[in-house]
């Protein structure tokens, strides 16, 4: 057995990108339905007085979750093409990463290749995330719009939805 806590490191780091990038796509996705049913309730009353309901999506994993994301906004090639490596490389990750390196860990040299692996992912996942923060402050600066809108009281009239 190798004494290189290093390569924990790295991977924890790694593990923690990708973990972010997780986040920040189920964040996007809750702003996203969130200002849809902030519209929903500001601006068209509520059938039988039933509010609409966000989902929550930190409940799915993060394949469905990069569909529904491509579904929910309009993300061009680039961007697609990249939220698919992500999601590639955080799958790798977190699915049987050690067992696929044992050998690798044996050696010096092969501990070496699996650290630059596991910087090429934590970059791979930063930059996918800061692909979607744009998306996130967008869709945050929606529902604050539609936060302006709620009368003080927390009640919407039918002049307040401009009905």
């Amino acid at each position: 057995m190798h004494q290189d806590d290093e390569i924990y490191a790295h991977f924890g780091v790694a593990a923690l990108a990708a973990q972010v990038f997780e986040q920040n796509v189920a964040l996007a996705l809750s702003l996203r339905i969130g200002s849809d049913a902030a519209q929903h309730v500001l601006l068209r009353p509520s059938i039988g007085g039933a509010p609409h309901r966000p989902k929550d999506f930190r409940r799915l994993t993060l394949g469905p979750l990069v569909s529904k994301l491509k579904e929910a906004f309009e993300v061009d090639d680039e961007v697609a093409e990249k939220l698919a490596e992500a999601l590639a490389c955080r799958n790798s990750l977190m699915h049987g990463f050690f067992p696929r390196h044992a050998r690798n860990l044996q050696k010096r040299e092969g501990r070496a290749l699996i650290k630059q692996e596991l910087e090429g992912a934590r970059e791979l996942l930063w930059e996918a995330t800061r692909l979607i923060a744009p998306l996130v402050v967008g869709e945050a600066e929606r529902l604050l719009k539609f936060e302006d809108m709620v009368p003080s009281d927390g009640f919407c009239t039918k002049k307040d939805r401009g009905a």
